[in-house]
């Protein structure tokens, strides 16, 4: 029983990286083409995917790190104080950002402008790190650059991290985590191959109306399990 659940959430959660695919190709698409473009360019497209998709794997090494650290502090926390029902409303909390993020997607909603300024203040202090990288032209570098690349504010990330952190076990927030992270893995190492392909698609279909209304439906399945434990 508690194997299935961990497969539904991590199939679920590999849904909302899909489905929040469109939110990263406006926040990252762009990251992601220059850090395409600060490759050798004299070399071939096969050369460059292992380069882009340790890139990426950096960044959800940051994500999974992130999750892994809070859902014990939290864990933890909870022991110490005895706090009744704490991960219930952070799983309250967690369903409500997730139809926040979702209708961010679709209508540019201001609240998740305002998540992302938590992160700012970190992202400045980590983001020097950069130089001491530069230039990406080892395997190890780019994997390096990518963990500094996870700890850019998102208001989809931080969405996803309350998620992960309200089941209140490690294993399967790590789970979460990890699922969204490879949902992500298909436009983030496509946009830096054909960035402005997968951004001429996003513009003429409107892929954000689905993607939003998707990620919403997750925001109130998420909802709906602490619901029934009030009732």
């Amino acid at each position: 029983m508690v194997n299935n659940m961990f497969i539904s959430d991590f199939i679920l959660a590999i849904s909302c990286g899909l489905s929040g695919s469109t939110h990263c190709l406006g926040m990252c698409g762009g990251i992601v083409s220059a850090f395409e473009r600060s490759l050798p360019q004299d070399i071939y497209l096969y050369r460059k995917l292992p380069f882009l998709f340790l890139y990426n794997i950096g960044r959800i090494s940051s994500y999974l790190f992130v999750t892994l650290c809070c859902t014990y502090g939290l864990s933890n926390l909870n022991d110490m104080l005895y706090i009744k029902n704490w991960f219930t409303f952070l799983e309250v909390f967690a369903g409500l950002l997730l139809i926040s993020m979702g209708i961010y997607i679709v209508s540019n909603f201001k609240l998740m402008h305002s998540l992302e300024k938590i992160g700012v203040p970190l992202w400045q202090l980590i983001l020097p790190m950069r130089k001491k990288i530069y230039p990406i032209n080892t395997l190890l570098k780019s994997y390096l650059a990518g963990c500094i690349w996870g700890w850019l504010p998102c208001g989809l990330v931080y969405t996803m991290l309350s998620w992960a952190i309200s089941t209140g076990n490690i294993e399967k927030a790590m789970t979460i985590m990890l699922g969204f992270g490879i949902g992500t893995l298909p436009s983030m190492i496509g946009t830096g191959i054909l960035a402005e392909r997968f951004i001429y698609v996003y513009q003429k279909y409107q892929l954000k109306f689905i993607s939003g209304a998707m990620i919403i439906t997750y925001g109130c399945y998420t909802l709906y399990s602490p619901i029934i434990k009030f009732i």
